[in-house]
């Protein structure tokens, strides 16, 4: 248990310390005429085509701190977080690629919530692009959509 809470709290140092100005400028999130992503929680409801059954703080979700230039969220049992670039907008697409993404490493209990934590972290390495559509934040890979997270709004 004391090494659990002390890998998080030097996790969350190092989240915070990659925010310097050295890592932004390495990890450049706009450029080009790309769609800025909005800054709230985005919660996942579809991993490649299947719905997901978890909801709250069970369900994968994912924030981007656009001031930073960073990514954070939860994957189903640890949190997550890293860079990301955007880049042009062709055809409803943007490119989105994310760097340097990092990883608690909490035992997951449940089954159900491990395996959901492995595709989602799996897939979310694949992604190249994404789109807005309404309440939804959708990332594909090759245009072939992979996690479709809906808004949630404070």
């Amino acid at each position: 248990m004391r090494s659990t809470i002390l890998f998080s709290i030097l996790f969350g140092f190092l989240i915070t310390a990659c925010g310097g100005r050295e890592y932004k400028e390495q990890s450049g999130h706009h450029n080009g005429d790309a769609i800025d992503l909005p800054a709230h929680e985005w919660r996942l409801v579809e991993l490649q085509g299947k719905s997901i059954p978890f909801t709250g703080d069970t369900a994968p979700n994912i924030t981007f701190l656009k001031q930073e230039g960073r990514v954070a969220g939860h994957s189903g049992c640890n949190r997550f977080g890293g860079g990301y670039q955007t880049g042009t907008t062709i055809a409803g697409f943007t490119s989105l690629t994310f760097t340097a993404l990092m990883s608690t490493r909490m035992a997951c209990l449940e089954q159900a919530r491990n395996n959901l934590e492995q595709a989602f972290t799996t897939t979310l390495e694949k992604v190249d692009a994404y789109s807005l559509q309404g309440g939804f934040l959708v990332l594909y890979h090759d245009k072939e959509p992979l996690l479709r997270f809906e808004s949630v709004q404070p």
